[in-house]
């Protein structure tokens, strides 16, 4: 929805995957002519035969804004390998790493992405929750950005980050047990919110705005409107007429229902509040 404001620039799917063009490209007179859209676009559709269940998890779209968190896969510095392949291993030694040379990457590749096509954006629209656990080095790597910070209650935000891990380790292994990904991702995500508090709280609160996930689902564009004015945007006709045209395009559920219970993770509601009880009674 910020991706669909005027003057902004989302990181697509297309340029996530393949951020860096070859040796002999030229600019295309339309973007979608590039040749690394169709390429992306035959990464979709065999996605979407292999796993058709997953687009109802997380919908994607080879055209459509993705996750900044793939470029970073690309130096095996994201939380990716985690969500896909069942490597605690790897988990473990991803949070001893210094994250600073993976974000310097990112921010080279987006740089190259801008120089690629410019068009008439003013301002990057970038999102990965595997940020929260790297929010210093972020701030550090890119000083003037605002962190928009949506917060939903995580005895539902918990198993349903469960449940994409489970689709995700399910399309690369035969067996996934549901439990073991209710553990290693109950521990996870306190880590990765305990730590964007930490940051939060180090920072005087500066950079940082708080949605509420009901109110965003319940007035978008009231929500975007005050986003606006915090953010320093325009509002107008147009700009409501932008955001008009994206709701009415991606509701919810467009690719299906996504069900889920704490529950199927061996995890009970009870539990998960006890976990973030401190978060909840900071932001819900």
């Amino acid at each position: 929805l910020l991706g669909a404001l005027p003057g902004a620039r989302p990181l697509l799917a297309w340029e996530a995957l393949e951020p860096v063009p070859a040796l002999d490209w030229r600019p295309p007179a339309e973007p979608l002519a590039d040749p690394r859209v169709s390429r992306a676009r035959t990464a979709e559709k065999f996605l979407g035969w292999i796993s058709p269940d997953l687009f109802a998890v997380h919908p994607m779209d080879a055209t459509a804004p993705e996750e900044d968190v793939m470029i970073l896969d690309k130096v095996f510095m994201s939380g990716v390998s985690e969500s896909t392949f069942r490597v605690p291993s790897f988990g473990a030694w991803l949070e001893q790493q210094d994250q600073t040379p993976a974000y310097r990457w990112l921010e080279r590749c987006l740089r190259h992405l801008q120089l690629q096509r410019s068009a008439d954006a003013s301002f990057w629209v970038l999102k990965s929750p595997h940020h929260l656990e790297w929010l210093d080095t972020v701030f550090e790597v890119f000083p003037d950005i605002t962190v928009i910070q949506t917060h939903r209650a995580p005895r539902v935000t918990v198993p349903s980050f469960c449940s994409l891990v489970a689709h995700g380790w399910g399309v690369m292994s035969d067996t996934v047990d549901p439990r073991e990904v209710g553990r290693y991702w109950l521990r996870k995500i306190d880590r990765m919110l305990s730590r964007a508090l930490e940051t939060r709280e180090r920072r005087g609160g500066a950079g940082f705005i708080d949605v509420d996930y009901s109110e965003l689902t319940g007035d978008p564009l009231g929500v975007m409107e005050r986003l606006c004015g915090q953010l320093g945007l325009p509002w107008s006709e147009r700009t409501r007429s932008e955001l008009e045209g994206w709701l009415a395009t991606n509701r919810q559920h467009k690719h299906g229902v996504h069900r889920y219970a704490a529950e199927d993770f061996g995890l009970t509601e009870g539990e998960i509040d006890e976990r973030f009880a401190a978060y909840s009674r900071k932001f819900l």
